[in-house]
């Protein structure tokens, strides 16, 4: 899953993704953007959306508050955790991003220990909106631990199966069988709590317009289920 970091201060940009990355990152990509402008090309393009943005607030073209205001205004960005970083600790920019849904707002220059509570509550929310706990999707199925690994295994060997059938294949006859299969993976994965790549699967369908594109799909996917068996403690 991608974590977008957006400052045009690289020092900043720099700073907040080791806070990030003493958190423990995985199953997160960080990518980084010098502007809003160029994130908010990515988050229109036809790239598989991140599980959240880092932002700050004050930037050259859009600024952090535009950026939160657009992704809260388009369909396939709107429910993205989002965390502002800026200089600015006025009541007026405070107000601007809790109106607009704002997950989180860090103050800099920051303290590392000051900044690990916010982001550990914002990445929590990134992974709660990505995938159900193991144990609540065990209880919801009414499953043992060992059926419910035997699901995400089952799962793990759809995917695998697909995605090898999409590299022997023509691109535009990959893209044609990943359609035609994406309701009942869709289903699998919501029944499975794995919410992220259930919206994935959504947007492999409805968008997806490469097989590139569809394998890193699939690879984010295959992530996800790892997490959730790892998680297990098996």
């Amino acid at each position: 899953m991608k974590i977008f970091v957006i400052d045009d201060d690289m020092i900043s940009r720099m700073a907040l993704i080791d806070v990030i990355e003493s958190m423990g990152t995985d199953g997160f990509q960080l990518v980084e953007f010098e502007s809003g402008d160029a994130a908010w090309a990515a988050l229109q393009g036809k790239d598989i959306p991140p599980a959240m943005v880092c932002c700050d607030v004050r930037m050259p073209g859009i600024s952090g508050i535009d950026l939160l205001r657009n992704i809260r205004g388009f369909a396939r960005t709107q429910e993205i955790p989002f965390v502002l970083i800026s200089s600015a600790n006025d009541a007026d920019t405070i107000k601007s991003a809790a109106s607009l849904g704002v997950t989180g707002f860090i103050v800099k220059p920051f303290a590392h220990d000051d900044a690990i509570p916010r982001m550990t509550k914002a990445l929590s929310l990134a992974r709660n909106k990505a995938m159900e706990s193991p144990t609540q999707t065990i209880a919801r199925l009414k499953l043992t631990q060992d059926r419910y690994l035997t699901y995400l295994n089952g799962l793990r060997s759809q995917i695998k199966s697909l995605a090898e059938e999409c590299n022997q294949s023509d691109a535009g006859e990959a893209l044609v069988k990943v359609k035609q299969k994406c309701d009942a993976l869709k289903s699998a994965c919501t029944t499975l709590g794995l919410w992220r790549s259930s919206q994935l699967i959504e947007f492999a369908k409805k968008e997806a317009q490469d097989v590139n594109t569809v394998l890193d799909l699939f690879s984010e996917i295959t992530q996800h289920i790892h997490y959730q068996t790892m998680s297990t403690g098996k």
